[in-house]
C-alpha cells in the first residue's frame, strides 16, 4: 500500500477514536512516530492545491472515433501529472511557461537564453508547447503524397527532439507537459482530411514521438491546466491589449493566468472585491492576466515578407506555494532581440 493511502487509513482510524498504539497494532506499523508521520503526510497532501486539467473546447471532430491505445496514453499521463502534484514534497513548485517556439522556425538565440535562465531557475514543471511546432506546410500547399508530408513532419520533429535533449541537460529533473496550440494540430487535421485511412497510425506516432522526449501528453482538448492558482492556457485572444482580453475571458478566476498565441508580451491586472469561482464569496484580491512573447523567428521561412513588428520574444516563470496554491512569484520575461539578452533575478543572461 502506498504512503498516501496508508496515511488515509491512519487518519480515518484516529477520527474513529483509535489510539496511536491501537493503530500500530491494527496496521502492523513500527511505532507511534510512524503513525504521526503518516497522518501528517496525508493531511498535508489532502490540503494541498490540486493540479487540474480543464476541458472546454472541441479541437478535433468528435465524430472520428479515437484509438483505445491513445486514450490510455492520455489517461496515464494525466494521472501521472496529477500524482506528481499530490506527492510533491517541496514547499514551492517552480513552473516555466514556454510558448510559440514554432519548430523549425525557432529562434536559436532566444532558446539559448531560455536554457541559461532555466538552468538557474530549476523549474519542476515546464510547459513546453503551445505551438511548439509550426507545420505551416499543411496550410500552405496541398500535398498529395504521403512521402512529402512525412518529410515535412520529420523536418519539424527533429529540432524539437534536439531541443528536448538540451532541456534535459539544463534542467535534469524537470517534468514537461505538452499543450497543443492551433499550429500543433495542423498535422493531425491534415492527415484526417487527406489520408483518413492512416489517421490512427499517424496520430499514435505523433504522440509517441512527443512522449519519447519525456513529455506528458494530455490530448488536443486540454484547454486550461492549473498549478495552484496559476492557470496556463494556449490562448486565442488578440487586440491592442491581449492580456486584458484574456482577463475578461477567464483571468478573473485565477490569481495568475498566462497564455501564448499572440507572440506578444502584455500584462493586465485588476484589484478589488472579486467573486471566487469555487465558493461564490467575494474577496479583496489582485488578479493578473499575461501573454508571453514568442520563441520563434520574427521573419518565418513561410513568409519572408513578414517582419513581426508587433511580436516580442519571451517566456514566463512562476513560483507556487504548494500548501496554499498562492503564486508568490511571477516574471513575464522579455528578451531583447537586438542584443539577445534578458534580465532575471538581477542577473543579465546573454546568448
Amino acid at each position: 500500500m502506498d504512503r498516501f493511502n496508508l496515511g488515509k487509513q491512519c487518519y480515518d482510524l484516529k477520527n474513529d477514536g483509535f489510539t496511536n498504539a491501537q493503530i500500530v497494532d491494527k496496521l502492523d506499523l513500527s511505532g507511534d512516530r510512524r503513525v504521526r508521520e503518516l497522518v501528517s503526510y496525508y493531511t498535508n497532501i489532502s490540503n494541498a492545491p490540486p493540479i487540474y486539467i480543464i476541458n472546454q473546447s472541441k479541437r478535433l471532430d468528435d465524430s472520428v472515433p479515437r484509438a483505445v491505445a491513445v486514450e490510455e496514453i492520455e489517461e496515464t499521463d494525466l494521472q501521472q501529472f496529477i500524482q506528481f502534484g499530490e506527492n510533491f514534497s517541496e514547499e514551492y513548485m517552480r513552473v516555466a511557461v514556454l510558448n510559440d517556439i514554432h519548430f523549425p522556425d525557432h529562434e536559436a538565440y532566444a532558446l539559448e537564453i531560455v536554457l541559461k535562465v532555466l538552468h538557474d531557475f530549476r523549474p519542476h514543471i515546464i510547459q513546453d508547447g503551445s505551438d511548439v511546432f509550426d507545420f505551416s506546410e499543411f496550410s500552405r500547399w496541398p500535398q498529395t503524397s504521403f512521402d512529402a508530408i512525412h518529410q515535412a513532419y520529420e523536418e519539424t520533429m527533429e529540432p524539437y527532439k534536439n531541443w528536448r535533449g538540451m532541456l534535459h541537460q539544463a534542467v535534469p529533473n524537470h517534468r514537461a507537459f505538452f499543450m497543443p496550440g492551433n499550429h500543433d494540430i495542423r498535422y493531425l487535421n491534415y492527415v484526417i482530411e487527406k489520408f483518413p485511412q492512416i489517421y490512427y497510425k499517424e496520430r499514435t506516432n505523433f504522440i509517441q514521438d512527443i512522449r519519447r522526449t519525456g513529455t506528458w501528453w494530455f490530448g488536443e482538448k486540454r484547454d486550461i491546466i492549473t498549478v495552484g492558482q496559476l492557470a496556463i492556457v494556449h490562448g486565442s485572444v488578440a487586440g491592442k491589449n491581449p492580456a486584458k482580453a484574456l482577463w475578461d475571458r477567464i483571468g478573473f478566476n485565477y490569481q495568475i493566468t498566462v497564455a501564448g498565441h499572440v507572440h506578444r508580451r502584455s500584462m493586465y491586472e485588476q484589484t478589488g472585491y472579486l467573486e471566487d469561482s469555487l465558493t461564490g464569496i467575494a474577496r479583496f484580491k489582485t488578479r493578473v492576466a499575461a501573454t508571453t512573447g514568442c520563441l520563434c523567428k520574427q521573419r518565418p521561412s513561410y513568409n519572408q515578407s513578414h517582419i513581426g513588428q508587433n511580436w516580442s520574444h519571451g517566456f514566463a516563470l512562476a513560483t507556487v506555494d504548494h500548501k496554499t496554491g498562492e503564486v508568490i512569484g511571477f516574471d513575464n520575461i522579455e528578451i531583447d532581440p537586438v542584443e539577445w539578452r534578458c534580465v532575471f533575478g538581477g542577473k543579465v543572461y546573454k546568448s
